[in-house]
């Protein structure tokens, strides 16, 4: 009798495994570590940092408006009737609309196509790819790869000002107090739609820590079980340019499921205001796309490429 109830208990608990899987693996807000390869040696993950498409069109107009002011006060009367500080003022705006939107069109458009660190276990070390920019826009803006021991890095989860919320890795100094600035502070994974619900606040901190604790265990337990890895050629389509603008500034969708589930045709409210926008939805998703197919794609240093591979 014993036997039978602890035998039924057990499939009871199998089928509650079964059904928390099949949840998770449908939860759009689940884990993602965006593994490209992983072996004994050393993993190598793609760094999700969504460059805005609405700021470029948004300082796009700007800049036309700027052109536009600027044409006319050079073709017109207009500094006849205005005091000359009111005219001195006017050139100062549209100057520095004319630089912001300049400066913030190549921030999105001279970004890499894919920005990705390495975790080279025997080394315990972390190589981060990351661009360098400068407030000179007419200046080269290099890309670089940040090598650091993983003692130095610390994890951070939280906000930057009211909108954007980000996964921070940071680097201190090999003898660091605790008290000690970091050297370097690296978004790793950054989301600019508002959360719903305080429990959507929840499920994304966890879902961070959870990344950070898989990278922690992955340096000094090892590879322990194979996650799934990412499809590169995925990342190029216009499907995946699709979920990544709805994903950026909506509400969270995965680029691994069905048109359907991206649309949100099953959640009315959801669907409803994805039509209601979709003009501009599909205009930043056919320049997202345009973007991707045209970025730049960074090549590893040859030392540095072979370092973060092998073992010492």
């Amino acid at each position: 009798m014993s036997k039978g109830r602890s035998q039924r208990r057990k499939l009871e608990r199998d089928e509650e495994l079964k059904q928390a899987a099949i949840a998770e693996a449908n939860d759009p807000l689940r884990l993602r570590n965006d593994i490209v390869f992983v072996d004994d040696n050393y993993c190598e993950i793609i760094r999700t940092l969504p460059m805005s498409i609405l700021v470029a069109l948004v300082f796009g107009a700007l800049l036309l408006v700027s052109i536009m002011l600027s044409f006319f006060l050079l073709t017109s009367s207009t500094h006849i009737y205005i005091s000359y500080n009111m005219y001195v003022i006017t050139w100062g705006v549209i100057v520095v609309l004319a630089y912001t939107s300049l400066y913030f069109l190549r921030v999105v458009f001279t970004h890499p196509e894919m920005l990705s660190l390495r975790l080279n276990r025997h080394r315990q070390r972390a190589y981060i790819v990351e661009p360098r920019r400068s407030f000179n826009i007419f200046a080269r803006w290099p890309v670089e790869v940040v090598v650091c021991n993983w003692n130095q890095i610390k994890y951070h989860v939280g906000w930057r000002g009211n909108e954007i919320f980000l996964y921070r890795w940071d680097i201190f100094p090999v003898k660091s107090h605790s008290s000690a600035s970091p050297m370097r502070k690296i978004v790793i994974r950054s989301e600019h739609y508002p959360p719903a619900s305080a429990t959507e606040i929840s499920e994304r901190v966890m879902r961070y820590i959870k990344h950070w604790t898989w990278c922690h265990e992955y340096i000094y337990l090892g590879l322990r079980n194979t996650p799934e890895l990412v499809v590169l050629k995925q990342m190029s389509s216009f499907k995946h340019s699709v979920a990544f603008i709805i994903n950026q500034h909506f509400f969270p969708v995965s680029d691994d499921s069905s048109w359907s589930n991206i649309i949100q045709r099953h959640h009315p409210f959801k669907f409803l205001i994805l039509l209601l926008i979709s003009p501009l939805c599909l205009l930043c998703s056919a320049l997202h796309y345009l973007r991707m197919r045209t970025a730049t794609v960074f090549k590893w240093p040859d030392d540095l490429d072979l370092e973060s591979r092998t073992a010492p």
